[in-house]
């Protein structure tokens, strides 16, 4: 699936990506085989460590990293897979430093799931995300848009649907499994405000 490897080949060609948000220290969350800098695509980034299941429980990853010391926070697809995704997405946000950056890319329902709960495409996932929908059809959907009014401190930046290469004429078939390089997710970017 390498989402983060998907997610790249679309995020260079953005150059804020580049010049402003992977830059300095950072962390990838939920990395498994897929790490953000893996191919070394981000010049300023000085270094970016990988944090896995092996590693402890990503959604109290603050009794493993300290607060206030990374410039970035990465994670791709592993929000969807905690208990409580509101205390996970509050403790990651605590590890940036005042103007460092969040980027969360989580899949987006119709697009994944499809109107399937639970996830026919994936047994680990226990939530599933939207875009400001009024009304979802899953009863364990989350906003992304409330979601990150959580956080202390932040100025949303962007939060938008990703859709590369997805072909809305396939139904009942994960195309990120099937087909490379379709991405049908949810990426948000968030930065912490100085105070």
């Amino acid at each position: 699936m390498l989402e983060t490897t998907k997610g790249n080949l679309r995020r260079v060609k953005e150059g804020i990506f580049v010049s402003k948000i992977f830059c300095g220290k950072g962390i990838d969350i939920g990395a498994g085989k897929d790490s953000l800098n893996k191919d070394s695509i981000y010049p300023n980034i000085t270094n970016c460590e990988s944090f896995d299941v092996s590693d402890g429980d990503a959604q109290f990853i603050n009794r493993y990293k300290s607060e206030n010391s990374y410039d970035f926070v990465y994670s791709s697809h592993c929000l969807e897979h905690l208990d409580n995704p509101y205390v996970g997405l509050q403790n990651w946000f605590s590890l940036i430093k005042p103007r460092g950056y969040l980027v969360l890319s989580v899949p987006d329902e119709d697009l994944y799931e499809q109107g399937h709960w639970p996830s026919k495409f994936s047994d680990y996932h226990l939530w599933s995300f939207t875009v400001q929908k009024w009304d979802s059809w899953c009863p364990k959907s989350i906003n992304v848009v409330d979601l990150v009014q959580i956080l202390p401190d932040a100025e949303v930046i962007s939060i938008k649907l990703v859709d590369t290469n997805y072909h809305y004429d396939l139904k009942n078939i994960d195309q990120t499994f099937h087909f490379p390089n379709v991405e049908c997710s949810i990426e948000a970017i968030i930065r912490k405000i100085s105070r």
